[in-house]
């Protein structure tokens, strides 16, 4: 997240609809976003607010309304929470959010770097459960990315976090007959978490290319990088359309079941991917008691040999002098093991 000053002299104080501005939490290519307080109620929130040249162009703000309908139409913990959209006074549009209080993934893998596989599961299961609640709703998001997946402070989870899926500004609404905003041929999503038919066509894209983004945040987890790093966007498509992912660097962070996984959500091929959110879920849930299972396994049987061979151990408690050949007038031969 890029911190920044914000542009139209929207400032700290600000009034915009019936929220104050009260800090600049961060920019990004399309809009902006700000802490906000009610000015009646005093309830905190969070102000996303599109960019100037944004707001002027019917299609993104068409697609800044359906990201609003998107997250309206999922009543899921694990989807942030769209209260109200709205249109400043000098035209610039805006969603009035729950406030989160934690960091992104994208933050946190920055910081801290390839994440405990225990918590790897975690994030990924509470994920897959979100999104099996969008894709239920007719929503496939299409952006899923570290820097979309926000994990909220909670001490009720597990691991202390509570995985929020943000951001659905380039989702597709695929329920009932709707104007398509995706132009055919279009790309639409970041190259690095893209599945290789969403690279060739974004209106191709169906429940399972989310699949296949969260298996590149899933390897990004594990190793500290995506599967593809290519330098050009070009390349990247490419990439993902053409090479194998590189599974071998999972060999030695993460179990055999859960590389199992990951593996799979990175096929090229649709049809080769778990086929829903819950396939996942339930993958995830077997890999994880697997690796438990092994672990198990493994901790029962390294220990029996080192029990035996205390209990078949003789010691032998034979005086020195008693041994035979000792020879008793060697004054070092009566307690020669003993402290002078």
């Amino acid at each position: 997240m890029v911190w920044c000053v914000p542009k139209r002299g929207h400032v700290v104080g600000s009034v915009i609809g019936r929220y104050r501005l009260l800090e600049l939490l961060g920019r990004g290519g399309m809009s902006v976003v700000y802490l906000a307080e009610h000015t009646l109620l005093g309830k905190k929130v969070a102000i996303k607010l599109l960019h100037d040249e944004y707001s002027r162009d019917p299609r993104v703000v068409a697609r800044f309304v359906d990201e609003a309908r998107a997250a309206a139409l999922v009543r899921h913990p694990g989807i942030v929470d769209i209260h109200d959209f709205g249109r400043h006074d000098d035209g610039r549009a805006f969603l009035v959010m729950e406030r989160l209080d934690g960091e992104s993934l994208a933050r946190r893998l920055h910081r801290d770097g390839p994440l405990p596989e225990r918590l790897v599961v975690d994030v990924l299961r509470q994920s897959a459960r979100a999104l099996a609640a969008t894709h239920a709703a007719g929503v496939i998001h299409r952006d899923l990315k570290p820097a979309n997946l926000f994990l909220e402070r909670d001490a009720t989870q597990q691991w202390g976090v509570m995985v929020k899926v943000l951001d659905f500004g380039v989702c597709r609404l695929s329920e009932g007959p709707k104007v398509r905003l995706t132009l055919k041929g279009a790309i639409v999503g970041t190259p690095a978490y893209m599945a290789p038919e969403q690279c060739k066509n974004a209106r191709d894209a169906d429940p399972r290319a989310d699949v296949y983004a969260l298996g590149c945040i899933a390897f990004e987890m594990a190793v500290g990088r995506p599967p593809f790093i290519q330098k050009g966007m070009g390349d990247l498509l490419v990439a993902h359309a053409t090479s194998a992912p590189p599974l071998h660097l999972l060999d030695s962070v993460v179990s055999s079941p859960l590389r199992a996984v990951i593996a799979r959500m990175l096929a090229k091929a649709p049809d080769a991917r778990p086929q829903s959110m819950t396939d996942v879920d339930d993958a995830l849930a077997t890999a994880a008691a697997q690796r438990d299972e092994a672990r198990s396994f493994v901790a029962a049987h390294v220990t029996a040999p080192m029990e035996a061979v205390v209990c078949d151990t003789i010691v032998d408690g034979t005086p020195p002098e008693m041994l035979p050949g000792a020879d008793v007038s060697d004054p070092l031969a009566h307690g020669r093991h003993r402290p002078s």
